[in-house]
């Protein structure tokens, strides 16, 4: 893996996501965020991977830099939607 392509560290972190390893998920959203800032789909994974930890004020935070950086309405719509399940209006 290409130790500066944050899609890659996204990438890897979803598969850890589906194998409910979030640490190890978290980790590579970091990675990828760190690399790509302004990369949403880094923030809402990696705030999935805070929700499933029951760590809310992360996952929360996240999910609101997916709404200011992304104009994809699927993708700001799933990050309102989970915005809402959290009481976040």
């Amino acid at each position: 893996m290409k130790p500066d392509f944050g899609q890659a560290y996204n990438n890897r972190g979803l598969v850890y996501q589906s194998l409910s390893d979030y640490d190890k998920a978290i980790e590579d959203g970091d990675k990828a965020i760190l690399l790509q800032p302004d990369f949403a789909l880094a923030y809402y994974f990696r705030g999935v991977g805070y929700y499933s930890q029951l760590e809310l004020d992360k996952a929360i935070a996240d999910f609101q830099i997916v709404l200011e950086l992304n104009n994809d309405p699927a993708l700001q719509q799933e990050a309102r939607v989970l915005l809402t399940e959290l009481g976040v209006k």
